[in-house]
């Protein structure tokens, strides 16, 4: 029997549409759970501490200019709760970190027809998740819109700290999932990142044109295998069919 090829996505603005707000509304969350706790911190000390534990990760992997490298949310907030002196329970900090994500991005929802899409090529391919994320809320955010479910892994470049920018994200998506490049298809909405980059390591890709992220993709020589617009997504399994 022949195995399952592998189709990558994107979560954002390709599955989920993401309206963010500033950070600087989520930051009470974790000082005012520290404060609970009797240590004395105003937002704005957290999140002073929380940059600094940020610009210490981007520059250990060289990478000042946060180009390809990628820091992990839940590994710098238990740095800072260190620092002050706390070791909070992992279920504890993701909790923390989940009502952070809802205050600075409060709505999050599928595109139409995305959970029908995903229900149909799950059937015949091997679905996973390949995303610019933190695995700290994008998860539960996929759970809690019931389609993690079709989804047997789930790749996150908080968790590999790689961004989509640098051919080692998908390098590293090859080997998790042991898949060589030409039975993998990355499907995304950023022309660099999901079309790109995964081609120069020798996937297929298909761009999905968002409104609201596609004054970004300028497309050059690198053509995508297909190209849909996101109303039209319910056609992708047959553009997948038409590639493989």
């Amino acid at each position: 029997m022949e195995p399952k090829k592998t189709i990558f996505f994107d979560v954002y603005q390709t599955l989920l549409s993401a309206n963010l707000g500033p950070n600087e509304k989520g930051w009470p969350v974790f000082s005012d759970f520290l404060n609970d706790l009797g240590v004395s911190v105003e937002p704005s000390q957290f999140q002073e501490k929380f940059d600094q534990q940020k610009q210490n990760f981007y520059l250990s992997v060289s990478d000042p200019e946060r180009k390809f490298r990628h820091h992990n949310l839940f590994d710098l907030i238990n740095s800072v709760f260190r620092a002050y002196g706390i070791q909070a329970e992992k279920k504890t900090l993701l909790d923390l970190i989940w009502k952070f994500r809802k205050m600075n991005c409060p709505h999050v929802a599928l595109y139409p027809e995305v959970k029908s899409v995903l229900e149909e090529l799950s059937q015949k391919y091997s679905l996973s998740v390949a995303s610019f994320a933190q695995s700290s809320y994008t998860k539960r955010e996929l759970e809690e819109l019931g389609i993690a479910k079709y989804f047997s892994r789930f790749i996150f470049s908080s968790d590999i700290g790689y961004k989509k920018t640098d051919p080692e994200f998908y390098r590293i998506c090859l080997r998790i999932t042991g898949k060589k490049p030409e039975e993998c298809l990355m499907v995304g909405d950023n022309y660099l990142q999901d079309i790109v980059i995964p081609k120069s390591v020798g996937l297929y890709a298909i761009l999905i044109r968002n409104p609201l992220t596609d004054k970004q993709n300028n497309i050059g020589d690198i053509k995508p295998d297909k190209i849909l617009n996101i109303e039209d997504i319910v056609a992708l399994p047959t553009a997948v069919r038409s590639i493989s």
